[in-house]
């Protein structure tokens, strides 16, 4: 009886279930009905089903929708925090935006931003789900997973173009008839507003059974062909999966992924080294063991990376400090002790414990789009050796570890094993055949205050604790290698503009009586260093300063040796009483200086930030007065290098010797190094205007490899030293976070360290920031440079060894790759080339980030437009089919593409119609406010031709727009539309493109990129293509003529030629042309019998000039003319021949002005034109003689400037 009744019940609930099953709602509609609709938010608004894009959304989630066999859709299960939310503003039935729909004006999400899980049942198959997010106003980061294919993930903005994004994949329910759905992201609050959810199947069931879906990376929503889909295939408008399963034969060497037969990526490059990975021996599931390089910011709950490494690697010479990461994550909370074993060679080792702050507002666009909330890595706290360490669970600790490599530890590898508790790491630290110079050669101006040190340690009086911590923030300063704005405090030379010490008016002389409160001995310890613990000084000093900030007004003591100073004193006349006796003192003081040795580091700080013209006049004035004065006195104002400043209209040159110029719009490396080939010096600083994405060492939430990328940056553009303002403002107190660090809409400014915690005053151990010590490591890799440079400072207007490394990370100040693995393999291996360790440095090639990124170099040709509007065709503009439609998305490695614009107005970065006829010219990209914005686009390395289309129609714009550094529309104004095409190298699978200039609305329409070859080799030192600037004669070459225009009609394309390796066996060589920014090749062509010249290094292809001559040698003595097929004479080279077949000194390559660039292998028109150049040409024949029996004549007399890789200033004024 037992058993019968048991199966009795067995069968029954047996038939339930499957009566459950098969009346769950739509598992069984037909294919025709599969087409769902489902709108998130209250019940009550709005009323009725929304009907948009010809859709009724008729199934509606509320919070109290929650999963259940009989309604089939909800929330499962249902979150305390889900709420659901309805905005008038943006229901334009309702009074809202006309931009917004009932759709969009209802939302579900969680308010403590964790993870919402949501299901609905139906038919299994394949499907295209349309997720719509994002909220009217404030930023998002909204992100839709079903099935475990990511939909979207993307942060909105309030605007009307990027409030409400939306995107489609294809998912796959299996048999388990659910689409599981995951909204939102822990920490963040974002809104799900819709689902479309359309069925991909023409007949009942499941074409995939029960494998999950997902789309490659870099594949593109409402695709058009399967090549926007990567390994893909599209399928009405979206990318799915093959039907091959995973494993399955292809044959060859291909494989089976996402269920299509592919060819496998390119090897990795074998000279790359991964800094980032789990720590095998470890690393377990319930313990996390990984590192990464010290600039990579890590968040509680970054997860850890899927690759392992044996070891953890650090490279670094003698005399240096480098860091290295550990990053731990048990799974439950635990106590570990640490100890790191002795590397030998008198290493030693700190320890930090990485801490956060909590943030109230970020700064930009750029930190919004990270996924913690508030919670931002900075503070390192000082960790005492053998001091256990507490462990959160589920939570990653990061242990920052500071090695000390002395100048007497041997060279080699060296080995220790770092013990975590029960776990051991193995460290492996190769130091390179090199010392760091213990003078550094970068300068700062470090604005720190000492008092707030002391008070923040409790230090009072003066006796041997006070001046033991600031003898030791000068040390640990030093270390840095950075200068406190006040060295010698609390003694020094001058109090701002008075002086500290004793000056004897009658006499013009100064004295020095105070000891170790006054000059003398405090700059024995910190100017000359003879008397400091490492015996060197600092590297530079400011003597005297600025009262207040406003640059017109006279900065100087009221009353000086007993005058008054009067009104008629500033801006007048330079021989008043007060201004002799003004005079005097500068003598006395720049005397004093100089008899104490130290006139090669002192500077006076005369003005602060310029801003019109009364300002620059003020600052003229009294720097020729100085000049006249004490012609040896180096003076600095914080200002960009400008004319009104440099030479004065009224008042003349200023002689001002250093220019520290704000990093912002204004800012241009090409005026830095034209002023720097004078004699004088570019800083730079930094201020809330330093805007993403330019690099900005004092913005906490930012990259951390900002900070690293100053030295890279100041080297790429010769820029010599920086400031900033306030180095350590402890009022409010930074440790409290939210509005105290944040000063003028950016966190961190004011402070680059942390104050003691109160626990920790005793051991009187400083705090740095990550952001310091970035910032130091940066300064590190600059002193790599200088050694690579042979211990030279750069020279912007010349191609150093460094500059093809530098450029991968540092193209422009505003084009700059934040990819903190390709700067510590570039460190290592330029590490290895100085110490002779290598012979060459590898052209690095990073991992693929995206399929697109692999094989050899193809066509990709973009337009700027709706990406679901108008045209919704692909266009086709002679004969090239724009696959690719973008708008205004930020970059998205998952995309391969996207934007990077000016933070400070990036929201007014849009697509605008543009009016042309063309659908290419229909629409562009323009930043309405007048910024620079750079797009990004993902390709294989190689050498493109890259055509810029610009403009609108009825519209005078002016158009700035460079492609890999290179100007394809300079201030170009016109009416309409116009397209300039030119050629670049890509080196890091990344073309960089930037539009537009501050205050000037140009337009990009669409890009043409060409592919031309593979690339060649890296170049070699020499002219970067920017001119001496006007006050020194243009260097030229060895014995050779200097260049000259022919005639009015003929422009010079100056350069230099350089050797760039080989073509078909024999040399070839290229030039950077001064005149137009483009490279030109010079090799011999078998086809044409003789050397070509022309813009492609690969082929003949768009030659536009000829030298009958020998293969062996390009040149014929001082004048070869290069001739086209036709006889045209186009081109005029002056050169000269070395040994070993090089071509030594200048060439200059000239042309009628009004001759289109050739594309491929087409002549030039023989049309009236040539009726002209032959007129011309015989016109000047007569002309040209004369002129070079002039020059001739003329040579003997003329000095000649040396065109040299690596002379510095000295040498070059010297000859």
């Amino acid at each position: 009886v037992m058993y019968r009744d048991t199966m009795v019940w067995c069968l029954f609930v047996q038939a339930l279930w499957w009566a459950a099953v098969v009346a769950l709602p739509r598992v069984n509609d037909p294919v025709s009905a599969r087409k769902y609709y489902v709108d998130f938010g209250p019940k009550a608004n709005p009323p009725n089903p929304p009907h948009w894009h010809n859709h009724d959304y008729n199934i509606r989630v509320d919070t109290d929708t929650v999963y259940t066999s009989s309604n089939g859709v909800g929330w499962f299960p249902k979150n305390d925090h889900l709420g659901c939310a309805y905005d008038r503003w943006a229901d334009p039935t309702n009074g809202g935006e006309s931009w917004g729909s009932q759709v969009e004006s209802t939302s579900c999400y969680d308010d403590w931003g964790r993870i919402l899980k949501w299901q609905m049942s139906m038919a299994p198959g394949n499907w295209k789900v349309t997720a719509h997010v994002g909220r009217r106003t404030g930023s998002r980061e909204c992100k839709v997973v079903c099935n475990g294919v990511v939909i979207i993930s993307i942060t909105s903005t309030g605007t009307s173009t990027t409030a409400f994004p939306s995107k489609s994949a294809a998912v796959v329910v299996g048999s388990d008839n659910l689409l599981k759905c995951d909204f939102g992201v822990n920490g963040k609050i974002g809104p799900v507003l819709a689902l479309d959810i359309e069925t991909l199947d023409t007949s009942g069931g499941s074409t995939s059974g029960s494998t999950s879906g997902s789309t490659s990376t870099c594949t593109t929503s409402n695709c058009k062909a399967s090549g926007s889909c990567g390994t893909a295939k599209c399928q009405s408008g979206v990318c799915v999966k093959g039907n091959k399963p995973d494993g399955a034969s292809c044959g060859g060497a291909s494989t089976c992924q996402s269920g299509f037969c592919v060819a496998p990526p390119p090897p990795p490059d074998p000279n790359w080294e991964d800094f980032t990975g789990r720590i095998q021996g470890a690393d377990s599931s319930g313990f996390r063991v990984w590192t990464t390089t010290p600039s990579k910011r890590v968040f509680k709950d970054t997860p850890p990376p899927s690759n392992a490494l044996s070891k953890i690697s650090v490279y670094a010479a003698r005399n240096e400090f480098e860091p290295f990461v550990v990053v731990l994550r048990p799974s439950s909370a635990q106590t570990v002790s640490i100890e790191l074993g002795d590397l030998g060679g008198g290493i030693t080792w700190e320890l930090f414990q990485m801490n956060y702050v909590s943030l109230s507002k970020r700064t930009d666009y750029e930190s919004d789009k990270v996924f913690n909330k508030n919670q931002w890595p900075d503070p390192l706290l000082p960790w005492d050796h053998g001091k256990p360490m507490y462990l959160k669970a589920n939570e990653n600790t990061e242990l920052y570890f500071l090695l000390h490599i002395p100048k007497t530890c041997p060279y080699g590898v060296k080995t220790a094993t770092l013990k975590i508790g029960g776990k051991s790491i193995q460290v492996s630290l190769r130091v390179f055949k090199f010392t760091l110079e213990d003078t550094s050669h970068t300068k700062s101006q470090m604005n720190a205050g000492f008092q707030t040190i002391l008070s923040s340690y409790g230090i009072s009086g003066t006796g041997e604790d006070y001046w033991s911590m600031i003898n030791s923030f000068n040390q640990w300063m030093k270390d840095h290698r950075m200068v406190p704005k006040g060295p010698l405090w609390p003694g020094g030379l001058t109090s701002k503009t008075s002086p500290f010490i004793d000056y004897d008016c009658a006499s013009g002389t100064l004295n020095d009586p105070y000891g170790i409160w006054g000059f003398k001995d405090r700059a024995k310890l910190w100017l000359n260093g003879k008397a400091s613990v490492d015996g060197h000084g600092f590297q530079d000093y400011m003597i005297m300063s600025f009262r207040n900030n406003d640059a017109s007004d006279d900065q100087r003591p009221d009353t000086f040796c007993g005058i008054q100073r009067q009104a008629s004193d500033w801006m007048g006349s330079k021989n008043t009483p007060y201004n002799n006796a003004w005079k005097k003192y500068l003598k006395a003081l720049w005397n004093y200086v100089v008899a104490n040795g130290y006139e090669d580091i002192a500077y006076y700080y005369i003005a602060n930030e310029p801003q019109d013209t009364l300002d620059y006049e003020a600052v003229a004035w009294y720097g020729s007065l100085i000049k006249a004065a004490v012609p040896g006195m180096k003076t600095a104002v914080s200002e960009e290098p400008k004319p009104q400043i440099w030479n004065n209209n009224k008042y003349g040159k200023s002689g001002i010797d250093i220019w520290i110029a704000h990093l912002g719009e204004s800012f241009d490396p090409k005026v830095c190094a034209d002023r720097t080939a004078l004699g004088e010096e570019c800083w730079i600083y930094w201020l809330s205007g330093t805007w993403f994405p330019r690099i900005s060492p004092i913005t906490l939430d930012r990259d951390g490899i900002d900070g690293k990328l100053v030295g890279w940056m100041m080297f790429r553009f010769g820029i010599r030293g920086f400031a900033y303002y306030q180095f350590d403002t402890f009022s409010p107190n930074p440790w409290s976070g939210g509005s105290a660090l944040l000063t003028e809409n950016q966190n961190g400014n004011r402070f680059l360290m942390y104050p003691p915690k109160p626990a920790d005053k005793g051991n009187k151990r400083f705090v740095p920031s990550l952001r310091l010590e970035m910032l130091r490591d940066g300064l590190d890799d600059y002193e790599y440079f200088w050694f690579l440079n042979g211990k030279r400072q750069p020279d912007f207007r010349k191609n150093n060894p460094a500059t093809p490394h530098l450029k991968k990370l540092v193209l422009t100040q505003t084009m700059v790759n934040r990819d903190d693995e390709m700067a510590y393999n570039l460190r290592k291996w330029i590490g290895l080339k100085v110490g002779g360790e290598v012979a060459n440095i590898p052209d690095l090639v990073p991992p693929a980030t995206c399929n697109r990124q692999n094989g050899n170099p193809k066509n990709y040709f973009i337009n700027f437009q709706n990406p679901t509007g108008s045209p919704s065709n692909q266009p086709v503009y002679k004969g090239k089919t724009y696959t690719f439609k973008v708008g205004v998305d930020l970059y998205s490695k998952t995309k391969g593409y996207g934007w990077r614009p000016s933070a400070d107005a990036w929201t007014h970065l849009k697509i605008l119609n543009t009016g042309g006829s063309e659908d290419i010219y229909s629409s562009g990209a323009v930043n309405d406010w007048g910024r620079t914005d750079g797009f990004l686009f993902d390709l294989p390395n190689g050498v493109y031709n890259v055509e810029v289309h610009a403009g609108a129609a009825n519209k005078q714009r002016t158009h700035y727009i460079q492609v890999e550094g290179v100007w394809a529309l300079k201030g170009v104004s016109v009416n309409g539309f116009t397209s300039k095409t030119v050629q670049v190298q890509v080196r890091d699978r990344q073309l960089n493109v930037e539009i537009g200039k501050y205050q000037f609305m140009g337009y990009l329409n669409a890009l043409a990129i060409t592919a031309v070859g593979s690339l060649p080799a890296l170049p070699k030192p020499g002219i970067s293509g920017y001119s001496t600037p006007p006050e020194k004669p243009a260097a030229t070459g060895k014995a050779c003529l200097t260049p000259m225009v022919i005639t009015s009609s003929v422009t010079a394309l100056n350069g230099a030629w350089t050797s760039m390796g080989s073509y078909g066996g024999r040399p070839q060589f290229s030039m950077f042309s001064d005149t137009d920014k483009a490279t030109y090749y010079m090799h011999y062509s078998s086809s044409k019998s003789g050397w070509v010249v022309g813009k492609n290094p690969t082929s003949d292809a768009g030659w536009i000039a000829r030298l009958p001559t020998s293969a062996n040698a390009p040149c014929k003595g001082k004048n070869s003319y290069w001739k086209k097929t036709n006889g045209q004479t186009v081109v005029v080279s002056w050169c000269c021949m070395g040994s070993n077949n090089e071509v030594e000194g200048n060439a200059i390559t000239s042309r009628p002005e009004h001759f289109d660039e050739l594309e491929d292998s087409t002549e030039f028109n023989t049309n009236s034109k040539m009726v002209w150049v032959l007129i011309a040409c015989a016109g000047v024949a007569v002309v040209a003689l004369v002129a070079i029996a002039i020059v001739i004549r003329r040579a003997a007399a003329t000095p000649t400037y040396l065109e040299e890789d690596l002379l510095d200033e000295e040498e070059l004024t010297q000859q």
